[in-house]
């Protein structure tokens, strides 16, 4: 029972709003906590009746919507797409099984019916550092052409050979003057000690490089942050796997098939999943739509000013311009992209995904591993004196870089709602833009007119005085509607007032004030307003000053807050004893009955009432036809003093009251 009656104490009553009035929900004041629940905020907007800005703000709002309509057709970006990482394992080989083809064209090459063995017409001197001779073709191991890199393979091409030979110039016992002579060397005397030095010079051409394969393994996978957002966990793929072992892989979806397409119109080369993506070197060049004799123009000329004679001298059609190298001996970057897809966008899911892999030549005069050293024989001896012979290896090649490209597509209902979102941003522009040209450029003082609607400047003091001069402005009219100052509003004050408004004139005839409209409005406006009257709504129609207050647009506090809250001010603003004295004088004269403001009031009561009065047919001769047509007024002023009145009436009937007005 005592915990019943604490509850009833506590929630009995709905509760109300910041400014007193009781809230639509009527929840108990014991949960008024979720009052910020119970409704929506949404704010409030300031037209612009301009045609001009109106035009701006609706031609930039289309020009908008139609970009976000094109950018999400055009380029499918309403569906989540995404660029696989991808990890790609590549090599490079000569295959030494029976039956391949680099061996067979190793067991059957004739070298001297080979055009670019020892052919002159590919001699090149990029620089006396980089004087490349007339190439020799020599068979090297296929191991020793092949370095491997991150995410890259080189195949080695072309050789500049440099042997370094040195000796004692007094102890030549192995005749290295002799032999450097005579295979054309060039022979060095230190002007230090007795050392000399042979430096002998050649470029090579390993032979049988065009058959030599490049191969490769990839696969593909997701970024963590997409998997967990849009749920790809079940997109990923693998070229090494056949479709039966992808299924059974804890890790990989899908088996990824590859096609190699060529620019040259050679059907494309489709291998099966599975298998390794391979071909030759030449093949790869031919994909990029080079070969390892294609002219590389970005070499510049030989420096010593020789002509071009390729394929060999005295070839029909051949190039007399100015000497360039070719691919074979500068190398080249043959970039091959690995682009992965699962075919066009849908509302379905795709997770078969499949890998199209293209090459291109990149645009770089050289291009190789660079140098390398042999030492045949480490240097011995004394300083200056040493004897030592090792070779330097400048080599020029092909680089194979692979690239993982493409993208795969995932319809996502969250990716697409963030998509429309930001197309709702984007509209936000334009209203951003409109409202720089409405409040900033227009000329005239239009923008000045128009800001000083758009920014209020509030403070507390001026706040405080608004509120006050509107209580004092509400006070005169709260005693219009109370004739009987029993300082309460009742609904027939309210109905009393509504009957003197007329809707005669109105263009819809079923738009009318009758008793029963009055009598409903009247309770429309006490039963939403009531703060001090009883809990429950609809049990006491009527409220007083505070509840009228409620009605108004009181600013930023609710009206008994400011009540509370307003206080005379201290210190060097307070007023002084005198104006204080005579404020609580003429507050007391205002709250007695036979005030001067009372006997105001009253009179005024007093002249409606035969205005009223002497309008009703029958009595246009002077004061007993006011009186019995108004008996219900002249008893609410027996009481009132002597004030003489004059009042005309809509007759133009003029009446002088004195005795008891």
């Amino acid at each position: 029972m005592v915990i019943d009656g604490v509850f009833d104490k506590l929630c009995s009553g709905p509760c109300v709003d910041g400014f007193g009035r009781f809230l639509e929900s009527k929840i108990p004041k014991c949960l008024c906590f979720l009052e910020p629940l119970c409704g929506y905020y949404t704010p409030r907007y300031l037209k612009i009746d301009y045609w001009p800005i109106g035009l701006l703000s609706l031609v930039l709002k289309i020009a908008i919507l139609i970009y976000f309509i094109l950018s999400l057709g055009l380029t499918d970006e309403w569906v989540y797409n995404e660029t696989p990482m991808g990890t790609i394992n590549a090599f490079g080989y000569g295959d030494f099984l029976e039956g391949s083809d680099w061996r067979q064209d190793m067991e059957s090459r004739d070298v001297t019916a080979t055009t670019y063995c020892n052919n002159e017409s590919h001699a090149f001197m990029e620089s006396p550092f980089f004087n490349y001779t007339t190439p020799e073709c020599e068979f090297i191991v296929p191991t020793q052409l092949v370095q491997k890199d991150k995410g890259q393979v080189q195949i080695i091409t072309q050789f500049l050979e440099n042997t370094f030979v040195g000796w004692p110039c007094s102890n030549d016992v192995n005749n290295e003057r002799d032999r450097c002579s005579a295979s054309g060397g060039k022979l060095i005397e230190m002007a230090f000690g007795e050392a000399c030095l042979c430096i002998t010079t050649r470029t090579i051409y390993p032979i049988g490089v065009d058959k030599m394969t490049v191969s490769f393994e990839h696969t593909f996978q997701f970024p963590n942050d997409s998997v967990q957002r849009y749920g790809l966990q079940d997109y990923a793929g693998s070229s090494s796997l056949t479709a039966s072992e992808a299924a059974s892989h804890a890790g990989v979806s899908t088996a990824v098939p590859s096609t190699i397409e060529f620019p040259t119109g050679r059907a494309p080369v489709a291998i099966a999943p599975g298998s390794s993506v391979k071909l030759h070197v030449e093949d790869w060049m031919e994909a990029a739509g080079v070969s390892l004799d294609t002219i590389n123009e970005l070499a510049g000329q030989d420096e010593m000013g020789r002509m071009n004679a390729y394929p060999y001298p005295g070839s029909a059609g051949a190039d007399d311009g100015a000497r360039q190298p070719l691919l074979r001996m500068t190398g080249a970057v043959i970039s091959i992209f690995v682009k992965y897809t699962n075919g066009d966008p849908a509302w379905t899911e795709r997770k078969d995904v499949a890998a199209t892999v293209t090459a291109e030549r990149q645009m770089l005069p050289w291009a190789g591993p660079g140098s390398q050293r042999i030492h045949i024989k480490y240097p011995t001896g004394a300083a200056g004196n040493e004897t030592f012979e090792y070779v330097d290896r400048y080599a020029q090649g092909i680089v194979f870089k692979f690239e993982p490209t493409g993208r795969v597509w995932i319809f996502n209902w969250t990716y697409l709602i963030n998509r429309l979102v930001l197309g709702a941003v984007l509209l936000g522009l334009a209203a951003t833009v409109t409202d720089f040209v409405a409040f900033m450029c227009l000329p005239g003082g239009h923008s000045a007119v128009l800001n000083a609607h758009r920014f209020e400047t509030v403070t507390r003091k001026q706040g405080y005085a608004e509120l006050g001069m509107r209580t004092v402005l509400s006070a005169l009219d709260f005693k219009s509607f109370d004739p009987d100052n029993n300082k309460s509003i009742e609904a027939e004050d309210i109905v009393r007032v509504l009957a003197s408004v007329s809707f005669a004139d109105s263009a819809d005839p079923s738009v009318k004030m009758d008793a029963e409209k009055a009598h409903a409005l009247a309770l429309a406006i006490l039963r939403d307003q009531v703060i001090s009257g009883a809990d429950n709504q609809g049990a006491n129609d009527n409220f007083s000053f505070i509840d009228y207050m409620g009605t108004q647009d009181n600013g930023s506090i609710p009206f008994p807050d400011f009540i509370k809250r307003v206080r005379l001010p201290t210190g060097p603003e307070a007023p002084s004893a005198d104006e204080i004295a005579k404020c609580q004088k003429a507050f007391e004269e205002g709250r007695r009955a036979d005030g001067p403001l009372a006997q105001m009031r009253r009179a005024k009561t007093a002249s409606v009432a035969l205005q009223r009065a002497s309008s009703r047919k029958g009595s246009r001769k002077g004061a007993p036809g006011l009186t019995a047509a108004s008996s219900s007024y002249t008893t609410s002023v027996e009481d009132v003093p002597a004030i003489p009145v004059a009042v005309v009436s809509d007759d133009n009937v003029r009446v002088d009251v004195a005795s008891r007005m």
